[in-house]
């Protein structure tokens, strides 16, 4: 007789992966937000109570956002340089990548503006084309459709280019895509998912790779004594000569005690939150950036107390070793009335993108990009350590890429008068140490609105119009990033039209604010914490429709948008 091996065992093992199953779905509803629900509402026009003077909840100033803070519209010098003169022919099926090497080669060094003009018709790339001057500008002649004009149409991607000088750049970036096994289907992540860019801006004569953690330990500078937060005055301290006025400088704020820190908790909230990695690893990274300029410069008892042009993001506290350096960025590039046109490619695998970039802002400030069409990109527009950049009237279309616009390490990126009509995964986003950014007047086509990590914080989705399925409100990144937020980004006037009431799930965003969010269903329902604060949901006729245009209207008027909140 055949002896049967003893099921119990098995059926032991079972039970207790059941039980174990059971009890961290437990866990995991347990730390769900609670479920928020509305339904459509006839109410008329309407005022957000966090808009009163007396309101107690903090509400970011963001009009400090885009070219000048906002208080400019961009220049339009006239044309100094024609590509015809440099052998740029358009239409004759020649490439055309090194005539118009040569014509910025030719534009260094000009004083005051230096502006290339483009003619209409079909201008052949096969390579990237640096611009690395202030005061430079690249003019098409395009019609605001996108039917005529200046198109650049670009054979090949930054993978099959093997661009030397892209690649030094980039090297930073591939070797900590490396070191930390990165991969996807055991082949190593490109570097061009989250870099690298046809136009691209940058400083000249920065020599090093970009920081593959945005930000780096800086020597020199001044400490900072004291300052709060959304006020506009520091104390540093002596010793050194103060800065001058109009001097441009970086506030650096650093995690110095781990996962309990009291920068860290000031920056995420009093939660409980899953802490990634990279925001503790290494006490001398500042881990928080601002860009700032002086106004003035005062002499006090002991050191010197300066006025800033921007509100500061946080408080200043001894114990956080915050520190004040010098900064250097490209200022003053435009991009303008013209299309990329990328060449037919099917979507590459996640994180192995081969480089169908439109434009790369870095190391940039003060710019633009302005009536530019983007046509089957994996990446239209993306900036690296660049502050107070515009991009409007943007248009693109096409294939589903990886994110349509992608601002990391920036602050006060200002999106405005767009349209996306192509799909992405991440759509649009705000990346790794985005600050005070926004997104405002647009319309997006199979949105996901992306908090993507990496303490992206203070930033603004506003006025847009969405067409979209369910879950449209995302949360994503890496989890060494954790969590998807820092506190206090805002969702201002959002209008959805959707195929499903579910809106979605965000678990680690602490503190955002949820205003006047509407959906052509009857009902909309969303979990979002900790500690959302929500208003007006499923209630068209809010008074403000923009939230930037109420705060920047409100500042340039003389109102001090910094009562006590």
């Amino acid at each position: 007789m055949v002896r049967m091996p003893d099921a119990r065992p098995w059926r032991l093992l079972w039970i207790v992966i059941l039980l174990a199953g059971l009890m961290a779905w437990a866990g995991y509803r347990a730390s769900l937000p609670e479920l928020i629900e509305a339904q459509a509402s006839e109410r008329s026009t309407w005022t957000p109570a966090i808009l009163a003077d007396t309101s107690s909840v903090f509400l970011p100033d963001y009009s400090y956002a885009g070219y000048r803070w906002g208080e400019e519209e961009r220049p339009e010098p006239p044309v100094t340089h024609h590509a015809t003169a440099f052998g740029v022919v358009p239409d004759d099926g020649l490439d055309d990548t090194a005539a118009l090497r040569s014509a910025l080669d030719s534009m260094r060094g000009q004083r005051g503006w230096a502006v290339l003009g483009l003619p209409p018709g079909r201008i052949d790339i096969s390579g990237v084309l640096f611009l690395e001057q202030d005061s430079l500008i690249i003019r098409g002649s395009h019609a605001a459709d996108g039917s005529a004009g200046t198109a650049l149409v670009i054979s090949g991607s930054l993978t099959s280019w093997a661009d030397p000088k892209a690649d030094s750049l980039l090297s930073g970036i591939a070797a900590y895509q490396q070191e930390n096994n990165l991969n996807n289907l055991f082949r190593p992540f490109s570097a061009y998912t989250w870099a690298g860019g046809v136009l691209w801006s940058r400083q000249a004569g920065i020599a090093h790779p970009i920081p593959p953690m945005g930000a780096l330990p800086v020597a020199g500078g001044w400490d900072v004594l004291s300052g709060h937060q959304a006020e506009r005055q520091v104390r540093i301290s002596a010793g050194a000569p103060p800065p001058a006025p109009g001097a441009l400088l970086e506030v650096h704020w650093f995690n110095q005690d781990g996962e309990e820190g009291s920068f860290l908790k000031h920056v995420l909230g009093p939660y409980d939150l899953p802490i990634g990695k990279r925001l503790t690893e290494d006490p001398n990274r500042p881990l928080i950036t601002q860009p700032v300029t002086v106004l003035s410069t005062t002499a006090v008892s002991d050191g010197w107390l300066l006025t800033l042009q921007q509100p500061l993001l946080h408080d200043v506290r001894p114990e956080w070793g915050t520190r004040l350096v010098a900064l250097k960025r490209t200022t003053h590039i435009g991009i303008e009335h013209l299309s990329l046109h990328f060449e037919p490619a099917d979507t590459a695998p996640h994180h192995l993108d081969k480089g169908y970039n439109g434009i790369y802002l870095t190391d940039t400030r003060h710019s633009w990009v302005y009536n530019v069409h983007i046509h089957d990109a994996d990446t239209a527009v993306l900036t690296n350590r660049t502050h107070n950049i515009t991009v409007s009237r943007l248009w693109t279309s096409g294939r589903e890429g990886h994110h349509s616009i992608y601002p990391s390490n920036s602050y006060g990126v200002l999106v405005r008068d767009f349209r996306l009509d192509a799909p992405a995964l991440h759509h649009p986003t705000f990346s790794t140490r985005s600050v005070l950014s926004v997104y405002t007047d647009g319309h997006i086509r199979a949105a996901r609105l992306d908090q993507h990590g990496g303490l992206n914080q203070q930033n603004l989705y506003d006025r847009l119009t969405l067409q979209a399925g369910s879950a449209w409100l995302d949360g994503g990144g890496a989890g060494y990033w954790n969590p998807v937020a820092g506190r206090y980004n805002t969702f201002w006037n959002v209008e959805v039209t959707s195929e499903d009431a579910w809106a979605g799930q965000v678990r680690d965003a602490p503190d955002a604010r949820l205003i006047g969010i509407t959906s052509n269903l009857p009902e909309l329902r969303l979990r979002y914490g900790p500690n959302a604060y929500v208003e007006g949901l499923q209630q068209p006729g809010i008074s403000v429709p923009s939230l930037y245009e109420w705060q920047r209207e409100r500042r340039l008027r003389g109102h001090d948008s910094d009562h006590p909140r």
